[in-house]
């Protein structure tokens, strides 16, 4: 108080300005010191002003009170500490005056594709029973009745909304409680029908043993979209990436822990709707042969009119085949299959391949590889050792 009386005092005698321009500001200094918000809430984001942290779940901000939504919170409005004044109430992060108009913060899903429409999950303020929604912008508009869960959740069933004649396009949608209390405009969209085209790339091979990124390309796609993998009719969610309405990526477990054969990536809107499912293959890896038993004395055997024996690797199939060359042999294919069957990935068991060949009229070394199926060549592996086929062995 004494600032403000010598300030003015000075300011009718006009004595000293220098003096007088230092009180005047450090006059303005208490003014603006003793003004603020209570709370020192700065936005939605404001943490507790008393200086304490608590661990809040989604949607809820630590203030002194505890965890509140700020877009509800009649006490921290907006912000930590900013209380709406009597009579108003806090809607969507500010405080109004308080009416029977209901408040719309989402809809999911805010987009879909094709027909029926799927279910619709609303949440906000401020429903009552016997609410509707209207829907416009989207085919003709029209008004549908709410299934209202509670004040701030109401549901809208699947194919509640007729899209005959609808043309794709963003419009909007409104809660009307009774009275036809009209709520603020949320977007709704209706978007190409779901649908995978494809998927990059197409196929992997089984000895990846890193996980693998795939894009699934295709058109309807909406954020919140789910993926998952069907192996052998079991479900495993994948983490989606959403890169827009035509493309969705997504990262595979290691290819060397998934079965041999064609499997399928199912994507899901919100609300539920589905696109058929994609394919891909998971195609033989490159063999690798680390040893060939022909009998006791390996790797020579006597030559005969038959001979038996296996080779025991890793990446052999049903599909592999063993070839020999020497000689006046090249890639001459023997009789293979698996010596004791296929195990869950759709390889050998234990690695195991069983080689049969007619040995009659040959002699001398032959070197062994085994080649599966590939694309655009096969792929193959050499044994370590080639075979020795002899008059008689050491």
């Amino acid at each position: 108080a004494s600032f403000v009386v010598l300030g003015a005092w000075l300011a009718r005698r006009r004595r000293l300005p220098a003096l007088r321009s230092v009180l005047a500001t450090c006059f303005a200094l208490v003014v603006v010191s003793g003004c603020g918000s209570k709370g020192g809430g700065s936005g939605p984001s404001g943490g507790n002003p008393d200086g304490g942290s608590l661990s809040c779940g989604t949607g809820q901000t630590s203030c002194a009170s505890g965890c509140v939504d700020l877009t509800s919170s009649d006490q921290n409005c907006g912000a930590c500490g900013r209380a709406c004044t009597s009579g108003f109430a806090c809607v969507g992060a500010s405080c109004a005056f308080s009416t029977d108009n209901p408040f719309v913060r989402t809809v999911t899903p805010p987009a879909f594709g094709g027909s029926p429409s799927p279910a619709l999950e609303i949440t906000g303020q401020g429903f009552k029973p016997g609410a509707i929604v209207r829907v416009s912008g989207i085919g003709a508009t029209q008004e549908k009745p709410l299934d209202v869960v509670s004040a701030t959740s109401a549901r809208l069933a699947a194919g509640g909304i007729d899209l005959t004649g609808a043309a794709l396009g963003t419009g909007e949608l409104r809660v009307l409680n009774p009275g036809r209390y009209v709520s603020n405009a949320v977007p709704l969209s209706l978007v190409e029908a779901l649908r995978v085209g494809s998927v990059v790339p197409a196929s992997l091979r089984q000895d990846a043993t890193t996980a693998q990124s795939m894009q699934l390309l295709g058109v309807g796609f909406v954020q919140g979209a789910t993926v998952s993998l069907v192996v052998n009719g079991v479900e495993q969610q994948l983490t989606p990436v959403y890169k827009g309405p035509g493309e969705i990526d997504v990262t595979l477990p290691p290819p060397s822990g998934l079965p041999i054969g064609q499997h399928q990536l199912r994507v899901v809107n919100p609300g539920g709707a589905a696109a058929s499912p994609a394919a891909f293959s998971i195609t033989e890896g490159t063999p690798v042969v680390a040893a060939v038993d022909v009998g006791p004395s390996s790797p020579c055997v006597v030559a005969s009119a038959t001979f038996s024996g296996s080779l025991t690797g890793s990446y052999l199939y049903p599909t592999s085949v063993v070839r020999v060359s020497g000689g006046s042999i090249v890639d001459s294919p023997l009789t293979t299959s698996c010596l004791f069957g296929t195990d869950a990935l759709g390889q050998c068991v234990n690695g195991k391949l069983r080689v049969a060949a007619d040995l009659s009229q040959v002699s001398g070394p032959f070197a062994v590889t085994v080649w599966n199926p590939g694309s655009p060549s096969p792929l193959t592996g050499a044994a370590p050792a080639p075979i020795s086929v002899q008059l008689s062995c050491p």
